[in-house]
C-alpha cells in the first residue's frame, strides 16, 4: 500500500511529496501482519508515537475477525497524514473546528474541554476521507477477549520529517513493542518496551474486573533520557449498570507525569501538565433524555499556563421525533489561550438538534461563558452515483467569526467537493480572509487483468465487468439499486467498481445489467466475498 499528495509550492511549480510507501503480508489464520516500509508502529498504554521507517510484525485477532470493532489505538495520540479538518463535537453538539497540518498531536493538549465525558472528533482529510474518534478517558483499555493476547514489534530509522516525504537521514534507530493478554480468571496484563538513543522506556497495565461488572485500570511506566529518570501513571475507574432501557456510567482516572518523564515520541520531556484528575457520571433515564455530570482538573508546572478545570452538566431531551433540546450548565478556567480560545467563570450551553433523518442534521448552539456559539446544516452524501450533499456553518468565538459552505459530488469515476470559507475578528469583517478549496478524488485500479477507473478505494474493491456477449451493455454494482441507484457503472474507463469492501469481512457484491437482453441469464445478482488486506476482485 502506498500514498502520494500533488502540492502546488511556491510560484508554478509541483511537488510529489511521498506520504508512506510499505510492503503487507498477512498471515490470517495466526491473526498476524507484517510490515516492511514507512511504518506507523501502534502503541499501547503510556508509550510515544514516532514514524519509523523499518520492518514490524503485529497480532491482533479483531483485524480478522468479522465481529471486530474499531479501536483508538493508544488512546491519546491523533495521527494526521494530510492536512484535515478537524471538527469538535460535545456530547452530540457541534462546538469548533480546527484546521490542523499534517503530524501528530496528543489529545490531552488539544483545547478540548477536558471534564466531557463524550467528546467526538470529525476528521476530513484533503483526500475526502472522513472517520471519527470518540473517548471518553485517557487510559488504553485492554479489550480483548478472555484468553486472547495482542503484540506488536517495530524496528526501524526514525522519521525526523515534519511534513512531506519522510526523512531518515540523521539515521537514528529505535524500537518500540508490546504484549498484552486477557486471562480467564486473573487480571489482564501488558507490557511495553520502546528504545532510541535519546529515550528508552519500560511500561506496564492491568485492569481488574470486579464482581459487579465494574473495572480498575493501571498504566505505568519508567523512563530514562536526556533529561533523566522519569515517570508516568494512570489509575481508572469505570462501571456501567445495565438497566434495561436505560443505564448508569461512572468513570473516574487520575493521571500523573514527571517533569523528566520521556518516550521516542517525546524524546527532550516536554511535560507542561502534572497530574490531571477527571471524573463522569452519565444517566439514562429514558430513550429520550440523558444527562451527565462531568469534571477535570489538571495542574501545569509551566510558567506560561496556569492550572486548569471544568465542571459541566449536561442533559439532552428528545421532545419531538426530529427535534432535541440540550442545556449544559458549566464552571470552567482553561488556564490559557489556543487560537483565541479561552474560558473563564460560569456560563451555560443553550442547543437545538434538528435531525429529520439519519443524512440530515441541522443544529445551533451558544455558550454564555465563552460568548460563542455555532450555526451548522448538513446534507451527507451517500455511497452513490449522483449523490450530493451539502452544509453551511458559522461560528463565533467572541469576536472571530468564521463562515463556510462545502458542496459535496459523487461521479461514477471520481468524488468532488467545493467550500468556500471566510474569517474575521467580527462578523462585520467576516469576509476579511477568503479561502476556496476544490478536492477531486479519483482511483486507478486492477485485478484480475482487468483495470478500470474510479472513486477513491480507501480498503478494498472489486472490479464488475460485462461478458463479451453482453460488451455494449452497462454493468453496474451496489448496495441497493432501488430508485436506479448504483455504486458504480461500467464503461468508456473500465468495468464498475464497487469501492468500499472491507477486509477479512464477509459480504456480497451485488450487480445488474442494464438492458440486458431478452432471456439473458446474469446470474445470481449477488457475489459473496472475503477480500484480504487491500485486494482486489474481478
Amino acid at each position: 500500500s502506498s500514498g502520494q499528495q500533488i502540492s502546488l509550492s511556491g510560484g508554478d511549480s509541483y511537488n510529489f511529496p511521498r506520504t508512506y510507501a510499505r510492503l503487507v503480508y498477512d498471515q490470517p489464520e495466526a491473526y498476524r501482519r507484517w510490515y516492511l516500509g514507512d511504518l506507523e508502529p501502534e502503541i499501547r498504554g503510556r508509550q510515544g508515537f514516532s514514524e519509523l521507517g523499518g520492518v514490524g510484525v503485529s497480532r491482533q485477532r479483531m483485524r480478522f475477525d468479522s465481529f471486530r470493532n474499531n479501536v483508538l489505538a493508544g488512546g491519546r495520540q491523533l495521527v494526521l497524514q494530510e492536512a484535515s479538518t478537524v471538527r469538535v463535537l460535545r456530547n452530540g453538539v457541534f462546538v469548533r473546528e480546527f484546521r490542523l497540518d499534517p503530524g501528530q498531536y496528543d489529545l490531552t493538549n488539544l483545547p478540548l474541554e477536558t471534564g466531557s465525558n463524550d467528546i467526538q472528533l470529525e476528521i476530513q482529510n484533503d483526500s475526502g476521507r472522513a472517520e471519527t474518534v470518540s473517548y471518553s478517558a485517557y487510559l488504553d483499555a485492554i479489550e480483548l477477549e478472555p484468553g486472547d493476547y495482542e503484540y506488536g514489534a517495530y524496528l526501524g530509522a526514525v522519521n525526523n520529517g515534519v511534513f512531506g516525504s519522510p526523512d531518515y537521514s540523521e539515521g537514528k534507530v529505535a524500537f518500540t513493542g508490546f504484549w498484552r493478554k486477557a486471562f480467564e480468571n486473573r487480571p489482564a496484563v501488558g507490557i511495553g518496551l520502546q528504545a532510541s538513543e535519546d529515550a528508552q522506556t519500560v511500561s506496564g497495565q492491568s485492569q481488574l474486573i470486579l464482581k459487579n461488572g465494574a473495572r480498575v485500570r493501571l498504566d505505568a511506566a519508567v523512563s530514562n533520557g536526556d533529561p533523566g529518570a522519569g515517570y508516568a501513571f494512570a489509575l481508572g475507574f469505570d462501571h456501567i449498570v445495565d438497566l434495561g432501557d436505560t443505564y448508569d456510567s461512572w468513570t473516574v482516572v487520575a493521571d500523573y507525569t514527571s517533569e523528566d518523564f520521556a518516550t521516542i515520541g517525546n524524546p527532550t520531556a516536554q511535560n507542561p501538565t502534572s497530574w490531571i484528575f477527571s471524573g463522569g457520571y452519565s444517566h439514562q433515564f429514558s430513550q429520550d433524555w440523558l444527562a451527565n455530570v462531568s469534571a477535570s482538573y489538571r495542574m501545569s508546572r509551566s510558567d506560561f499556563i496556569d492550572d486548569s478545570y471544568s465542571i459541566n452538566a449536561t442533559s439532552t431531551y428528545r421532545f419531538a421525533p426530529q427535534w432535541s433540546a440540550q442545556l449544559g450548565l458549566e464552571y470552567s478556567d482553561f488556564g490559557s489561550t489556543f487560537g483565541g480560545f479561552r474560558s473563564d467563570g460560569f456560563g451555560a450551553t443553550f442547543a437545538l438538534i434538528w435531525q429529520p433523518r439519519y443524512d440530515r442534521r441541522a443544529e445551533a448552539r451558544y455558550n454564555t461563558a465563552r460568548n460563542s456559539g455555532s450555526v451548522r446544516f448538513q446534507q451527507s452524501t451517500e455511497n452513490r452515483v449522483g449523490s450530493y450533499g451539502y452544509s453551511l456553518t458559522s461560528t463565533y468565538d467572541d469576536g472571530p467569526s468564521t463562515l463556510t459552505g462545502q458542496v459535496d459530488y459523487v461521479a461514477n469515476r471520481f468524488d468532488a467537493s467545493l467550500s468556500h470559507t471566510t474569517f474575521g475578528q467580527n462578523f462585520s469583517d467576516i469576509t476579511e480572509e477568503q479561502v476556496t478549496t476544490l478536492r477531486v478524488g479519483s482511483s486507478l485500479s486492477t485485478t484480475g487483468g482487468k483495470v478500470a477507473v474510479g472513486r477513491n478505494i480507501y480498503d478494498s474493491f472489486a472490479i464488475v465487468y460485462p461478458h463479451e456477449t453482453i460488451r455494449d451493455h452497462s454493468v453496474i454494482v451496489g448496495d441497493s439499486f432501488q430508485g436506479g441507484r448504483y455504486t458504480g457503472r461500467s464503461g468508456l474507463l473500465g468495468g464498475a467498481v464497487a469501492n468500499n469492501l472491507t477486509a477479512y469481512v464477509n459480504q456480497s457484491v451485488r450487480y445488474d445489467v442494464l438492458d440486458a437482453p431478452l432471456g439473458y441469464n446474469i446470474g445470481d445478482g449477488i457475489a459473496r466475498v472475503r477480500p484480504t488486506y487491500k485486494s482486489g476482485y474481478a
